[in-house]
């Protein structure tokens, strides 16, 4: 437990107990050594309260019941890499931003594609017409001679 305890750089507190109780007795891991120190033989979730997250994990294990209290210490949060959060916070927004930009610019040039092929869809729809009135008349002046 130590070797985890360590993983959390001292920012969160574990404590494990063994059978249905969570009392002194019952304690069989404690990693600041805070309930061993206390007076009281009980162990309640007001003791718990100073930590800003907390919770009780009942655990069977070998056919043995065991509860896990796991709490967050004062220095918790603190050790945050506040250049990384920034990074990550304008990697998020210039991502989103570019993709916003990217949407606008797509379906811009979708708009303009469906103009541009109306218009050539109407010209080539004239030019077929015209083809034909000519066809027409030569027909027509060809027969007349």
């Amino acid at each position: 437990m130590q070797g985890i305890v360590a993983l959390t750089e001292d920012q969160v507190e574990f404590d494990v107990f063994e059978g249905d109780a969570t009392s002194r007795d019952a304690l069989i891991f404690d990693s600041d050594a805070r309930i061993v120190e206390r007076l009281s033989a009980t162990v309640t979730d007001a003791d718990y309260a100073s930590s800003r997250f907390s919770s009780t994990v009942p655990l069977s294990l070998c056919g043995r019941q065991w509860w896990l209290r796991i709490a967050s210490r004062p220095g918790f949060g603190i050790a945050t890499n506040h250049l990384l959060l920034g990074l990550v916070l304008g990697g998020g927004l210039a991502i989103t931003l570019l993709a916003a930009v990217m949407t606008f610019l797509l379906t811009g040039a979708r708009s303009r594609a469906t103009a541009l092929a109306d218009k050539i869809t109407r010209e080539l729809q004239q030019a077929t017409e015209n083809s034909r009135r000519l066809a027409l008349v030569a027909s027509l002046a060809k027969s007349g001679s």
